[in-house]
């Protein structure tokens, strides 16, 4: 059956208040008749439609761990300014891939672009390489938020060891390869769970799939 405002639950009436019917030909519809055809359509009544069907089934997200990525980073270096806000960048020199739906190495020579705004938040644009265990080669854009209290983020850059609950680190990759074995990655929303590991120095991301 055709899907129409008939069998979908919506129905139609005219926008405004209710009249009486008239047979004579209302004063918008003679304007009409004067107007050219592309100016045609915005002269006639407006239809409104209004939901009759009650929708009670709300889908809830629901998530599943995919693989845990372990970045080996280098030394952050301070790179300018842009308009008024720090940018950094941390190179990316390393690291695995394990986990249920991926596995491979984190490919030396990628790196994280960050922008320091004020309230101790930080953009995060990380760009790099991971090959699979069959040898495909992955790209990976993420991107995502790190933010914390002045307290944590002095804690951190001292090297002590802080609950991964006490600040905000969350990103949202984008993959790209030709690989048909690991093309599902190019049609799945993820969701990163990233912490710092400064003992290893390491980011630590648990890559988990939007169901």
């Amino acid at each position: 059956m055709p899907h129409t405002a008939a069998t979908s639950g919506i129905s139609e009436k005219s926008c405004g208040a209710s009249a009486a019917v008239s047979t004579a030909p209302s004063r918008t519809e003679e304007r009409a008749k004067q107007l050219p055809p592309r100016r045609l359509q915005s002269a006639l009544p407006r239809v409104c439609r209004e939901r009759t069907d009650d929708v009670s089934e709300v889908i809830e997200p629901e998530l599943s761990f995919a693989f845990e990525a372990r970045v080996d980073i280098g030394p952050p270096a301070h790179v300018g300014h842009a308009g008024g806000a720090p940018v950094g960048f941390t190179p990316i020199v390393g690291g695995t891939v394990r986990g249920p739906r991926l596995s491979g190495e984190v490919v030396p020579g990628g790196g994280d672009w960050t922008v320091s705004r004020a309230g101790s938040a930080v953009d995060l644009d990380a760009r790099y390489l991971i090959r699979a265990d069959d040898g495909a080669l992955i790209d990976i854009v993420n991107r995502g938020f790190w933010v914390a209290t002045p307290e944590i983020e002095e804690a951190l850059d001292v090297g002590q060891v802080v609950d991964p609950r006490s600040y905000y680190f969350r990103t949202q990759p984008v993959f790209r390869m030709d690989s048909p074995e690991h093309s599902w990655l190019t049609r799945t929303v993820f969701v990163g769970m990233a912490y710092d590991d400064n003992q290893e120095h390491q980011i630590r991301i648990r890559f988990y799939e939007v169901l």
